[in-house]
Parts: C-alpha cells; structure tokens; sequence
C-alpha cells in the first residue's frame, strides 16, 4: 500500500487530503497464479476508516495549535470537521469541487427519481479501452460531460482496434495533451524465454518471432496437415486436466476445421459422449451503416434486440420475412409480423441460424450478454457441456442454457478478436497470415506455454511487420500538409505527449485518464 498526501483539490482550491493506494493483485504461492483483491471488507468498513483519518487529521491539526469544530448538518450527521476562526464565506469559495458534487447529485436526482449510488458518483473505468470505436468515445465523453464525471481509459493501443470507424484510444493517446501511466512489466507470462519474447514481440515483431524461433515454439506442417496438427498439440497440452488451453486461428474457416479435428479425436478417445444438434444464431457483425442497407436482408434471417425498442422486448428474436419501403418486416415467435424500422438499427444484431452438436464434455463459447435471476452470461465466456437432456444443454458450474438462448459456439478455437483479455495456461496459435496487432493479441495469451503452427513461416514473419492501425483524418491532413519548421516549445508550453506515472490533473474540473497498459 501507498499514501499520497495531497493539499489541493482538483480545482486548485485549497485542500489537505490523501489518497491510499493498494495493490489489487496477490500472488498465491500454492496456487501458482495472481488473484485479484476482495476489497468488499474495505467498502463496508468505510464509515469507520473515514472517522480514523479524521482523527488522525485532527490530531496533527491541533498539534500545530489551531483550534478546531465538529460540523454537522441540518440532520445532526457528522461533517467531519473546520478550524475554528475560517469564515463559512471563505469555506464556501474554496468549495468548488463540493459545489459540482453537489449539483451533479441534484441534476442525477431530479432525473432518476433518486440519489446516486458510490458507484454512480464518481468514475467511468472503461477497460479493453483499444476497442472503442469513434461514435462510443463521443458517446463516453459526452456522459462524462454531462454528469460531471470522470473517465479512466484502461487498456493497450498496440492490441486491436475496433471493428468500425476511428481508433479513438490511440488517436487520444497520442493527439490529446493528457497523461497516461504506462505499466510496463509483464505479468502474464510466468515462464522467462516465453514474456521476454512476448516483451520483444510488442515492440519489434520480427525479433520477437525469432525468439518464439529459439523457444522452439513455431512448427510448420503442410497446409492440409495443420488442422491435426493443432487438434494433436491440443491432446498433448491437456493431457494435464488441470491446464487450460486455448486455440487462436486467423479465419473462422480455419477455426471450423481445427474444432472439428479436436473434437473428432476426442470422440476416438471417448471424452465426448453422444450429443445433440441445437440451433445457435451466428452474428454477420454488420456495421450499423450495413445495418441501415435494406438491400442486405434477407429470407431466415434473425433480429436479436439487445434492448427493448418499440414494443419489441429484450433478447426477442425475430426472423426476416422481408423488406419494404418502410423497414424490415419479420416474425416473431408467436408468428405476428413486426416492421422494424432502419432507426431502430442500434436495438439489435443480426444473426444468421446455424445447426450445431453438442456433448457432455465439450467446450462451448458463450457470444450473448444475459442478467437475471434465471440465467446470467456474459459474451465470451468459457463454459464446459455437463449433461444434454430434452433439447437442454447443462453447464457444469450447475447452470442450464435457456431455451431462447442460442448464442454460443464450440470454444476450442477463436480469433484473435475473441482472444483478447483472455488468459490461459498454454495458447496455439495456427495461421498463415497475421499482422502485427492480431499476433501479438492471440501470442500472449498464455502463462506457461505457447505453439505456433504454420504451413508458411516467412509469409507469416513477413506480415507480422504490417500494423492494422488505421491513419486518422488528422493524421492524413498532417502528412500532406507543405512541411514547415516546428515551432520553439517555451517553459510555459508542455509538450503535446508527455508519459508519466501520475495522474493528470486540469484546471478544467473534470479530467480523464489514460490507462494504457498490458
């Protein structure tokens, strides 16, 4: 733990406070792996750790030979406490930060009917930052404006970006005047040869190939070959039930074949049992531009709602019957026909059906967000097949896949995108063709182990110098702007990127954090 004392608040008003700062990872030595911090005895023993520091503060205070006064409010409730002699005038013009709080629980209140909760109050942690799209991040600051809060971004630039307009993370990292923290040391990987290469690989993917080279992690195979390559390297890696394992593929194609060699050599070696066809739905991941385009619809497919829209409910799906001028007119599941109107594009995703078999002892994919009492998943999420009864699939952490719940998948193999934020014992990687980010992303996935498997190690290393990163319009206006000399920088003007382990602070009341890290 660390404490930094601070004597102004964060509009530079006068102001003695501390903030205590505590790990949240503990390596468990028995276990062999990081955990994170129950911090849930903290937050319940706040109310007397908020009256030890007052104390505290107090002490020191009349040491210095200050009187002081215990304020209460209009219900008798403890205030903490002023030195006595400082008029409530001068309290209140060096209150600006209290006055913002204040009037942000008013605006919050008047609104929803109700206070805001601690969580609500103060700030936005928006993690796998990378990802965030243009149209998010105006949508982020926007609510960060509008509710007087903060936003901490926490994440890594040189991962994936997002899947539509506008590296937003990246073009703030470096186009903004804000701070960030960089946090350096990589924590994932436990075994040396293994995060030194995954170190070199961030900055310098050709060496860092070599590495993974060295570490004799690379194997080429004839292309025809590698499904069973990967599904054998699989069976060697679990042979240790305990081990997690973990497939990264470049096309969704190649994850086909290499799930269903991995499960074929399961069934010969009797760890998938008989199992069932269900029906799953598979996202085409249209953009919402894609989305507006009547033209793309078509006969079967599925309108999933992620939120209610216009009488249509959560998770309803609705299958396409066809299109008109107005909208898309489809089905739903009591077979009245719904139109569903291009403005409603940001309500739902669309999926197409797909048949798929599924046995006790496989590993499934969970791709849909669900909350509730009945039935909670979160999209991305690894799962086990316990048992499979009725047309219903069992879970082995003793949930049951609801009848109306058709996004998942096999999970033995994913892409890079998928991969992400993900953490396993020992990763595969099988491709051909990956560039930089995408690399990167499914490499360091593992903690002890890694395999690549390729039918071509040179055009592999070759792409793994070209970036996904796409230029901003700034970025292009500055390339073909007339080169001109840069302007002298004088002590009063800070440079345009400055990288330090603080936190930012402006004189504008609200500020924002950059946390780009591994």
């Amino acid at each position: 733990m660390a404490a930094y004392r601070r004597d102004t608040s964060r509009e530079l008003d006068p102001q003695l406070h501390t903030h205590a700062v505590t790990a949240n990872l503990t390596y468990d030595g028995v276990e062999g792996r990081w955990k994170a911090l129950q911090a849930s005895g903290l937050y319940e023993r706040r109310a007397y750790l908020t009256e030890v520091y007052r104390n505290a503060l107090a002490r020191e205070v009349s040491g210095l030979g200050y009187e002081i006064e215990t304020r209460r409010d209009s219900k008798g409730r403890d205030h903490g406490f002023e030195i006595r002699g400082v008029s409530d005038q001068l309290l209140e013009k060096y209150s600006v930060r209290s006055a913002q709080r204040d009037a942000a629980i008013e605006r919050f209140t008047a609104e929803h009917g109700r206070k805001p909760t601690n969580n609500e109050v103060a700030v936005l942690v928006v993690d796998e930052a990378g990802i965030v799209l243009g149209r998010q991040m105006e949508g982020l600051l926007k609510l960060a404006k509008r509710e007087d809060a903060r936003i901490l971004f926490s994440g890594d630039t040189r991962q994936l970006q997002s899947v539509e307009a506008s590296d937003a993370p990246r073009i703030l990292e470096q186009e903004s005047r804000m701070k960030s923290v960089s946090l350096m040391a990589v924590q994932r990987q436990t075994q040396a040869q293994y995060r030194d290469a995954i170190q070199t690989l961030r900055h310098s993917p050709g060496q860092g190939f070599e590495k993974l080279e060295q570490l004799g992690a690379v194997r080429e195979v004839p292309y025809l070959e590698r499904a069973q390559a990967v599904a054998s390297a699989y069976r060697a890696l679990t042979s240790d039930s305990v081990r997690t394992v973990l497939v990264v593929a470049g096309t969704h194609d190649e994850i086909g074949k290499i799930t269903e060699a991995i499960r074929e050599d399961m069934k010969q070696r009797g760890e998938l049992d008989r199992g069932i066809v269900s029906e799953r739905y598979v996202s085409l991941q249209w953009t919402e531009a894609q989305k507006k385009d009547l033209v793309n619809y078509k006969s079967g497919q599925v309108l999933l709602f992620h939120c209610s829209s216009h009488g249509i409910e959560k998770h309803e799906a609705l299958t396409v019957e066809r299109t008109e001028k107005l909208g898309i007119v489809a089905r739903d599941q009591h077979g009245m026909e719904r139109t569903v109107s291009p403005t409603q594009v940001r309500s739902f995703s669309v999926h197409e059906r797909q048949q798929i078999e599924v046995a006790p002892g496989d590993k499934l994919l969970l791709t849909g967000n669900r909350g509730g009492a009945g039935f909670r998943a979160t999209n991305g999420e690894l799962v086990k097949v316990r048992d499979v009864d009725g047309g219903r699939i069992h879970l082995e952490d003793g949930r049951t896949l609801p009848a109306n719940y058709h996004e998942f998948d096999h999970g033995y193999a994913v892409t890079a995108h998928r991969s992400q934020g993900k953490t396993v014992d020992a990763v595969i990687l099988s491709a051909d063709a990956m560039k930089q980010e995408l690399f990167y992303v499914g490499a360091s996935r593992g903690r002890q182990e890694i395999v690549v498997v390729t039918s071509d190690r040179e055009q592999l290393r070759n792409l793994l110098g070209i970036s996904t990163a796409r230029p901003s319009a700034t970025e292009l206006a500055r390339e073909q702007a007339p080169p001109h000399p840069a302007p002298m920088l004088s002590h009063e003007q800070p440079p345009l990127q400055t990288v330090e382990p603080s936190l930012l602070r402006q004189n504008g009341g609200r500020k924002h954090d950059l946390g780009m890290s591994r």
